[in-house]
């Protein structure tokens, strides 16, 4: 890797590390959405490790506090405590944005001028310009690189809204949420948001909102209620997105019938309910859980059918690596 790295250079563009002219990809569904996931090498991943490994510091110190998502440490619920912390804090408007394509919308160059701000080593530049040498347009989904870079070229877009006074905000990857008592405040900060992005030649989605958030009145609840990172959060609680709460429903359906078939669980199956708990665990919905989980299947047992099957698969690893060794032997 080190010395495929120092061949990396800019007057040869043929020797050294050479991204594959087409990728093989995947389809995700993602909340209903179907992505197509880039997949890399092993020693491409490699390749992406070590440049994220000398950018992160510096990617660090400059990205808000309140920028969540794709980055170490910085998860849902880390943005989920930030957000109702706002709520308790108590305001009465919102707004609530994404940008347009936004990763099939970046356009390299930009983001090459953007790291120049921070970096001035061209030819580490050039290391990640090379990334996307066949691709002038769009960041590639599924690099490990990519969330960085993402991450990086939304800075100016965190700072447009975080130095309007009165305004406070989060940011999940291209989604943003900023609050505040004044609605004015912020008609003024969606406009610096506006123009921030349109230096970087991006633009939000035309179904941005301000809103009156959730409010709690005398006869009747009034208010729109804030739709983000896969939560429903209103004045007095948060609760699962309805998307994922029917998917968790419907598998835990699917596993006791398929039980009382006297059929095997698929481990699929049993691997996204277990996962899909901790939605339940840290929101509002545990009454949920009760009437349309908890009857139809045990999650012990479930956790200990995934023990049981990782417990297999590593001994199946580890029999095949002493064969593997044995032969070369």
């Amino acid at each position: 890797m080190q010395q495929m790295i120092a061949e990396t250079l800019k007057e040869d563009p043929e020797a050294g590390y050479n991204p594959p002219k087409v990728r093989r990809t995947k389809i995700v569904n993602e909340k209903g959405k179907k992505r197509v996931a880039h997949l890399a090498g092993i020693r491409e991943q490699w390749y992406f490790h070590i440049i994220v490994e000398v950018m992160k510091p510096i990617i660090m110190k400059r990205l808000s506090n309140n920028s969540v998502g794709c980055i170490p440490g910085r998860g849902l619920h880390g943005g989920k405590k930030k957000l109702e912390s706002l709520v308790r804090k108590g305001f009465k408007y919102f707004f609530k944005c994404d940008v347009r394509h936004f990763y099939d919308s970046v356009r390299i160059d930009i983001v090459i001028n953007e790291l120049r701000k921070d970096i001035a080593d061209e030819r580490f530049l050039y290391l990640i310009e090379k990334i996307y040498r066949y691709q002038k347009k769009g960041i590639l989904i599924g690099l490990y690189i990519s969330p960085w870079l993402a991450n990086y070229m939304l800075i100016s877009a965190d700072s447009a809204l975080e130095r309007t006074p009165g305004v406070y905000m989060i940011r999940y990857v291209d989604d943003i949420v900023a609050v505040s008592s004044n609605k004015k405040v912020l008609r003024e900060a969606s406009v610096k948001l506006m123009k921030a992005l349109g230096k970087l030649r991006l633009k939000l989605k035309k179904n941005y909102q301000i809103a009156r958030f959730d409010y709690i009145g005398k006869k009747r609840r009034t208010g729109r209620r804030i739709d983000f990172m896969g939560f429903y959060f209103y004045r007095d609680r948060t609760v699962i997105r309805r998307c994922i709460l029917i998917n968790a429903t419907r598998t835990a359906r699917k596993l006791h019938k398929a039980k009382s078939e006297g059929r095997r669980y698929y481990s699929r199956q049993v691997r996204g309910l277990v996962s899909l708990m901790g939605w339940f665990k840290f929101t509002d919905s545990y009454d949920c859980y009760l009437m349309h989980i908890k009857p139809y299947v045990n999650i012990g047992k479930l956790k200990k059918i995934i023990s049981k099957l990782d417990k297999e698969a590593s001994k199946n690893d580890r029999l095949e690596t002493g064969n593997m060794c044995g032969d070369a032997a």
